[in-house]
């Protein structure tokens, strides 16, 4: 026999991370294969690490409505959201409006914010990106207590509003 080492045939097998078509393609050209998917149940079910709540994410951007009227403030940090949330609360408590826009709304308008209902709406580890990603937010948004609409070009603008939910 060819390929016969003491008596047993070696048999070569080649491991394919597709589908069982491939595999049985292949199988007609004389290669032997078996079927291993790509994402296994153990990957899908197991973690090693919990995740990471999302107030104590860094990176972030944030939306925190008002709880009087509709409009929202969005923002950006490269800290925890757990850490920017305390200096808006700390310069509303001391009526700091030049450090905090949400501050400024809740002073001049005499409104309560709304805390707990702050969400994140996107992650992005690196500064200019989570820019863009605040402007886009800012833009989308039908009513902000934002100072400005961030450093996003105007071209993104008819793209922004395509994509804007429309308010019922």
């Amino acid at each position: 026999m060819a390929g016969d080492e003491g008596g047993w045939e070696t048999k070569q097998w080649k491991v394919i991370t597709n589908t069982r078509a491939h595999c049985n393609s292949l199988a007609s050209l004389g290669i032997r294969t078996c079927f291993r998917p790509c994402h296994t149940l153990r990957q899908t079910l197991v973690r090693l690490k919990d995740r990471t709540p999302l107030q104590q994410r860094a990176g972030v951007v944030y939306r925190i409505p008002c709880g009087t009227c509709s409009k929202v403030y969005i923002g950006q940090t490269g800290r925890t959201l757990e850490h920017r949330l305390k200096e808006h609360k700390r310069a509303l408590t001391l009526g700091n409006t030049a450090q905090s826009a949400v501050a400024e709304h809740a002073v001049d308008q005499m409104h309560v914010i709304n805390w707990n209902e702050t969400k994140v709406v996107s992650c992005h580890p690196y500064y200019c990106q989570r820019c863009a990603l605040e402007a886009w937010h800012i833009r989308t948004e039908h009513q902000t207590m934002n100072r400005d609409e961030g450093p996003l070009s105007s071209l993104y603008n008819p793209l922004i509003h395509r994509s804007r939910p429309s308010v019922v």
